[in-house]
């Protein structure tokens, strides 16, 4: 899913696939799918939630970027992160995620409807 979230006065335009979980894993060492698990059950702190919106929107915005996804580290996202003001990215979060999980919603419809089963 691609989109732009407005961070600060700049507008990032950002892409999410079935690669965003195993890139933010590659790079930061922490699996994207169980922190949603446990966001879902309430399990996880605002600090903790900021943090990884920001890590996300790095690494969907290096995917909109087309950058060379393996030359991403932990250095690489601090330095994006200075081209942002303290907060900005904290204060996007919302939509920073909104473009993760529209990746991940059911967008395709049942080809055939459910019913009882016909015997032959």
């Amino acid at each position: 899913m691609f989109g732009k979230v407005k961070v600060g006065n700049k507008e990032i335009e950002m892409v999410s696939n079935g690669a965003t979980p195993y890139r933010f894993r590659q790079v930061f060492k922490r699996d994207l799918l169980k922190f949603f698990a446990d966001a879902a059950g309430g399990k996880v702190e605002d600090g903790d939630a900021a943090d990884v919106s920001q890590k996300l929107g790095y690494i969907m915005a290096m995917q909109a970027k087309k950058e060379d996804m393996n030359r991403l580290s932990e250095e690489s996202f601090i330095a994006w992160l200075e081209d942002f003001e303290t907060n900005e990215l904290v204060i996007a979060a919302e939509d920073i995620i909104a473009i993760y999980t529209g990746n991940t919603d059911q967008v395709s419809k049942a080809k055939k409807e459910n019913g009882p089963q016909e015997e032959s």
